[in-house]
């Protein structure tokens, strides 16, 4: 494999170990999460972006840009960096499937309006340590390395 492909692997991984633990807690814990997080995926898709984003970047994976948009009066929001789009909450969408999405090219993703990318939230959520955010993210990341 090639050091790309090898880069991608590791990303949808990490995605992927993600996604399980949000699930695994649900049904564990869904106290410990954010109320966002209440009909996962649905609604939860910035936390659950800014959480995969630090995530990463704590893996050495670089850093990746929050971004979000609207499709028919919804708003989604997914991350984007090292040319790759990385999305664990399109599948709330009935024409998304995929519950991990770690690809180059989306064509869902680019039928998206009002883009907007922001990329501080990741940093901000890492050094937010009075934020509910950061402790679920904390939460959510003992979760993962406890059950990996």
């Amino acid at each position: 494999m090639s050091e790309r492909s090898d880069y991608i692997y590791k990303v949808r991984e990490a995605a992927g170990h993600m996604r399980t633990a949000i699930e695994g807690l649900m049904k564990a814990d869904l106290k410990k999460l954010p109320v966002s997080f209440e009909h996962f995926p649905a609604g939860a898709c910035g936390d659950t972006s800014l959480f995969l984003g630090a995530y990463l970047k704590e893996l050495g994976c670089g850093d990746f840009c929050y971004m979000s948009g609207d499709l028919d009066e919804c708003t989604h929001a997914w991350l984007e960096g090292a040319g790759l789009i990385i999305d664990i909450t399109a599948d709330q969408f009935n024409d998304f499937p995929q519950k991990v999405f770690v690809a180059e090219e989306s064509k869902f993703h680019g039928g998206f309006k009002n883009i907007d990318s922001d990329s501080e939230s990741v940093d901000l959520l890492l050094t937010g340590t009075g934020d509910s955010l950061f402790h679920s993210y904390k939460f959510i990341r003992s979760f993962l390395m406890h059950t990996l």
